[in-house]
């Protein structure tokens, strides 16, 4: 809990405050805040409000719960504030069994006052959250409805905000529910719950007619959040509900299909009059859109209620009106001799509205038309257009319900056996995966047929629209699972390369005619994806629609990639003459350009699509050739190494100097042949991360050579430990630790089973991403894309703003082990030309304690890779170990009272980029930070008409983990838009906070 005697605003953090606690938006609402950093103050009067939610986040140093009345007084300790959501007119009338008490009445208008007073003397800003429910026709005074309350507390925001320019923002939100609602409150709602968790009859007060715009807790956060920090000026009014309103007909329908057991559904009569939520035009927040639907929510809500749901069946049912007098009551009953049983091989969760749903809304419909001609026929013809109604109901649902549940079958089907496609593939299981891709066309195809006879159904309902949505969705989804089967007939010779003993029998001229083929059916599955109204289509299944067109484009972009990479295997893997790939075991415990240390490397003959020959050494054993034969003379060693590690000429070991991975392995392949080595047709290098991310799949590893188990978990330790990479004369039997270790991971690997395949796939995709895997195949399509994904290790290109921050480790220690990162890189505008100013810090902290080997100072240099154009304007380095890193500074980040190394800075030229350069040492124990600042190039100022940025932050190889944090202030006079990643705008200021682990791409639009 906040500790602080006061309570005051700061710049670190935004300080929320929340009035009117105890209700199930206050407790979700809170959570989300302190998971977003916020310091949360909750105002709750804790005798009439449950806070048992509440009390349970006293344990964060960032909450405070306060006991208070806000019609009395604000808590003297809260000074300032930059948020407040004001939830009295929201949670009084939905918490309240009856009618308002003068406690909400209060809440609602003194309350409502004290907390403008509270936001305007802080400047923060306001949002008054009002209920958009249905409202009780009431005489009584005391049974007022919710918009009395919720209109005066309008009215005085308004008041305040048009008089003193407070910034309130009016959020309507609809009927929350969710984990943590009250169902104690005998809302009409809340009885249906609790009517399943007890296994009671599921009681329906009136026709069930009454609608609420339903929304799930945390959707209902999320754009109470979105709709207060947004930096709109303009809006004051967000609608929080979904596009149409549900029927608590429709409610209790689903929860009857959920109750695990039998559980009958009643009608009541009811002496209350509602009227139903209105709203003149819906106004989301910014890229706010509710997520969760209400049968998903409801599950949601049962399982966090102790209750398990049963999701895996579905029990339509006709009503039939039966009214039996029961007393002073009337009452509608549906026996369980009534329901219509769906066959018990249909376990699917459906993924539309059931059919009685659309049968009742057919029968309003029509009780409507009854209403119409009342006054024009007899009594008697009124019984026979009822009955005709009933009829016409009836005869429409066993038409539109058994194609449909056929339809709900053969889609779950297909969609078992495209999860069940997906691991196959995973597994290099060809076999496997053609034949559920042929079984899950087969269920597409009748799931086509089985829809196509719903159409005259769908046409008299007036959902002609709906229907041709799903088809031209189930005419794709059939071109793309015939497409999948000629991927799978494509990937069979793939699948031999790997532990195959036969290898190199694979016909790949075949594979690549059945990815062409394949790419003719995605090209046809695109046609048909971009004809379906994705409006049009079941609320249901509209998130499924977009869900499976990103899969699709995904693998429409794979199969043109799968053509031509089919057809570079055979070359790739020695089939037309034998290759040689040479493999770097990088050591980032001391960090290089491209990812550490080389200290071992393998070199891997493949002929005929088998591996027939692996050589693993340490790299000093090439590098005495070179020292001996001084082959290497020509090639001197770049200024840093020579200065630091006193080398005149460049050897193997300090040769991946280039941060681009291409340009280091062509040095690399230079300095081999000079060795005596052979040439090599490729480069690969893997460090110590992705070494251990191999072992999580192999195993622990036994090293005999130094009688060890190796595991993930200690993996990093032993390394350091055995940091020794000097070769010694007369023990050449006991190699490096990473030679060993190396060798015996290859041998692991091409003994995985195929279970193990989609875990092996995974790794290798995120340390891809994350740069600890770099791949060099030149001369090969493969190697065009893997420099397309940024898997090649180059230099990223781009006109943009780019940042690329490369340290190298050349003290001869591993001290990376011990060094934390964290960098701060902020671009601002603040002159009239619009020209941006990027203003960089990098923190070093050495955590080790001593001196000793093989830790030690962290002697690194620094090279800052910026666009090319950019102008240096600043270096400033601190060595005071208690140098704010957070304050306010120089411009933003650093004070300049620092060592001003401006004439000391290098500036060069790497690839197309300005290279600033400075070599750093960080003792043991000590923090050193380097601030950097310089002016952008001109052609990217603001003033040159644009209202866009975009920033390519590349990681470096090696690195894991380090903090990051981007800030952008953008031009005066503009507001920011749009932003990219996910970040926070505050003050018209976007902020990221993250981990480097991947390339940061940001992109930020203003206006």
């Amino acid at each position: 809990m906040i500790s602080a005697k006061t309570i005051k605003k700061t710049a670190l953090v935004p300080t929320v405050l929340i009035s009117h606690g105890g209700g199930i938006v206050c407790s979700h609402l809170a959570e989300t805040l302190l998971l977003k950093n916020c310091r949360v103050v909750v105002l709750s009067n804790f005798a009439a409000h449950q806070d048992a939610r509440l009390h349970a986040l006293l344990k964060s140093p960032k909450f405070a719960l306060f006991d208070c009345d806000i019609s009395q007084s604000i808590p003297d300790q809260i000074q300032s504030v930059d948020y407040i959501f004001h939830l009295a007119s929201y949670e009084s009338f939905v918490n309240q069994d009856g009618a308002l008490d003068l406690e909400a009445l209060l809440s609602n208008s003194v309350g409502t006052k004290n907390l403008l007073d509270l936001a305007k003397a802080s400047k923060a800003k306001f949002a008054l959250v009002r209920p958009l429910i249905s409202l009780k026709k009431e005489d009584n005074i005391k049974e007022l409805a919710s918009d009395g309350p919720a209109k005066y507390s309008w009215a005085i925001a308004k008041e305040y905000r048009e008089r003193w320019g407070l910034d309130v923002r009016v959020v309507d939100i609809g009927y929350v529910y969710g984990p943590g609602m009250d169902l104690a409150c005998h809302k009409e709602f809340n009885d249906l719950v609790q009517s399943v968790i007890s296994g009671e009859t599921v009681r329906v007060y009136g026709d069930g007619s009454r609608k609420e715009f339903f929304i799930y807790v945390t959707d209902a956060v999320a754009g109470l959040v979105k709709a207060l920090f947004s930096t709109t000026d303009s809006q004051v009014l967000y609608t929080l509900v979904r596009e149409k309103p549900q029927t608590l007909l429709e409610a209790a329908f689903i929860l009857k299909s959920l109750a695990d057991g039998t559980t009958e559904l009643g009608f009541t009569d009811s002496q209350v009059n509602f009227t139903d939520p209105a709203v003149e035009a819906i106004s989301y927040p910014l890229a706010w859109q509710p997520r969760v639907e209400l049968r998903e929510g409801l599950i949601k809500t049962l399982r966090s209620l102790g209750y398990k749901p049963n999701v895996k069946s579905f029990k339509a049912a006709v009503l039939i009106d039966q009214k039996e007098s029961v007393g002073a009551k009337s009452l509608l009953s549906v026996k369980p001799e009534d329901e219509v049983a769906v066959s018990s091989a249909v376990s699917a969760e459906p993924k539309v509205t059931p059919v009685v749903l659309l049968a009742c809304h057919v029968e309003r419909k029509l009780r409507g038309v009854v209403g119409s001609v009342r006054k024009r026929v007899s009594k008697r013809g009124i019984k026979l257009t009822a009955l005709g109604a009933l009829g016409i109901v009836f005869a429409l649902a066993v038409a539109l319900g058994v194609p449909l549940i056929q339809s709900y079958s053969h889609a779950r089907s297909a969609l078992r056996d495209l999860e069940a496609y997906q691991k196959s593939v995973l597994k290099l299981d060809s076999s496997e995966s053609q034949k559920l891709s042929e079984d899950a066309y087969n269920h597409i195809v009748k799931l086509q047929k089985a829809l196509a006879r719903t159409k005259p159904a769908f046409v008299v309902v007036g959902k002609e629209a709906t229907y041709l949505a799903m088809a031209d969705f189930v005419e794709s989804t059939k071109n793309f699972t015939s497409a999948l089967y000629s991927l799978s007939l494509g990937l069979g010779p793939f699948a031999q390369l790997w532990g195959d003993a036969q290898g190199g029998d694979g016909d790949f001229g075949t594979s690549a005619r059945m990815f062409k083929e394949a790419k003719a059916r995605l090209d046809f599955a695109n046609a048909y994806a971009l004809k379906v109204d994705a409006q049009a289509l079941p609320a249901g299944i509209r998130d499924d629609f977009a869900n499976y067109k990103s899969f699709l484009s995904v693998v429409t972009q794979t199969s043109d990639s799968l053509t031509q990479t089919a057809l570079d295997i055979p070359g790739i893997m020695g089939m037309e003459k034998p290759k040689t790939y040479l493999l770097l075991f990088q050591n980032n415990n001391e960090l290089r350009p491209t990812g550490g240390f080389v200290g071992s490397y393998a070199a891997i003959k493949v002929e005929d699509g088998k591996i027939t020959d692996v050589k693993i050494d340490d790299i000093y054993n090439p590098d005495g050739q070179l020292s001996l034969t001084k082959a290497n003379e020509a090639h001197p060693a770049p200024a840093p190494v020579k200065e630091l590690l006193g080398e005149d000429v460049l050897y193997l070991r300090n040769a991946n100097w280039d941060p681009s991975f291409p340009a280091s392995s062509e040095t690399i392949q230079n300095l081999f042949k000079l060795s005596g080595e052979s040439s090599f047709d490729g480069v690969i290098a893997v460090d110590l991360y992705f070494v251990r991310d191999l072992i999580n799949i192999t195993g622990p590893i036994y090293l005999a050579a130094y009688d060890e188990e190796i595991r993930a978990d200690n993996m990093y330790e032993r390394a350091q430990y055995h940091s020794d990479f000097n070769f010694k004369e007369g023990v050449s039997s006991k190699k490096a630790f990473m030679t060993v270790l190396g060798g015996k991971m290859l041998e692991s690997l091409f003994a995985l089973p195929k279970e193990k395949m989609p875990l092996l796939a995974a790794t290798l995709y995120r340390a891809l991403n994350q740069k600890h895997l770099l791949v060099n195949l030149p001369g090969t399509y493969l190697s065009k894309y893997l420099i397309d994904r940024g898997w090649a290790g180059e230099l990223l290109d781009t006109n943009k703003d780019y940042l690329y921050v490369v340290n190298a480790n050349l003290g001869g220690t591993k001290s990376n082990y011990f060094v934390k990162n964290s960098m701060n890189y902020a671009v601002t505008s603040k002159t009239a030309d619009g020209l941006l100013r990027g203003e960089l810090e990098l923190v070093y902290e050495n955590t080790q304690k001593d001196a000793s080997w093989p830790g030690g100072p962290y002697k690194n240099y620094l090279r800052v890779l910026v666009q090319a154009g950019s102008k240096l304007t600043g270096a400033y380095v601190f060595t005071n170990e208690t140098a704010p890193t957070e304050a306010q500074a120089a411009d933003i980040m650093g004070a300049a009272d620092g060592i001003d190394v401006f004439d000391k800075v290098v500036i060069a030229k790497v690839g197309k980029y300005v290279s600033l350069e400075y070599p750093v040492v960080v003792n043991p124990k000590q923090k050193v930070k380097v601030l950097i600042t310089y002016d952008l190039p001109v052609e990217l100022a603001t003033a040159k008409g644009s209202n866009n940025y975009s920033l390519v932050w590349q990681k470096q190889p090696g690195t894991q983990n380090d903090n990051v944090r981007f800030m952008f202030i953008p031009p005066f006079g503009t507001t920011i838009a749009k932003h990219a990643p996910e970040g926070s705008v505050l003050d018209n200021i976007y902020e990221y906070k993250g981990m480097l682990n991947e390339d940061l791409r940001v992109a930020i639009t203003y206006k």
